[in-house]
């Protein structure tokens, strides 16, 4: 089983895959703190399988100063997020540029759709359905994040 996983402070999208490669559940984790999302890993911790679980884990970047959204110090709350969510079973990291590139996120979210099996996409829209059209953007990311670790997605 492959949990990949795109941290955030307070919107962690996630993304359950098979062992075969498919795309088996998907979720939002949110909360208003640091500590409450660590709190929220309960929702993930129930996927202890008993073979290991592999996870893949967005590793946050600094950007230049002309990209920088709201708060820098913000960062270091993700990166406390993402070191947590490595915990969670065989961590591997990997940075926004090697998992899509410099692709910008409405064109690879239409690739990382079209990717998706008719099943797989049911999946994606029931875990759609659940959470505001803001945050699905994080849900499509550990998505793609999991089709690239298996080998499903280039760049």
């Amino acid at each position: 089983m492959l949990l990949a996983i795109d941290p955030a402070k307070r919107a962690l999208g996630w993304a359950m895959f098979a062992n075969a490669g498919n795309l088996k559940r998907c979720g939002l984790l949110r909360a208003t703190t640091v500590e409450g999302m660590l709190a929220e890993f309960k929702t993930l911790r129930r996927f202890r399988v008993r073979e290991p679980l592999a996870v893949v884990v967005e590793l946050p970047r600094i950007y230049s100063v002309r990209h920088w959204k709201g708060d820098p110090n913000d960062l270091l709350d993700v990166a406390a997020v993402a070191g947590a969510a490595a915990t969670l079973g065989e961590p591997r990291f990997v940075t926004p540029q090697q998992w899509k590139g410099r692709v910008p996120k409405p064109i690879h979210h239409k690739r990382i759709r079209a990717v998706l099996s008719a099943d797989e996409l049911a999946v994606f829209v029931t875990a759609e359905d659940a959470i505001p059209k803001s945050l699905a953007h994080n849900v499509l990311d550990a998505i793609g994040i999991g089709l690239w670790a298996k080998g499903r997605m280039d760049q």
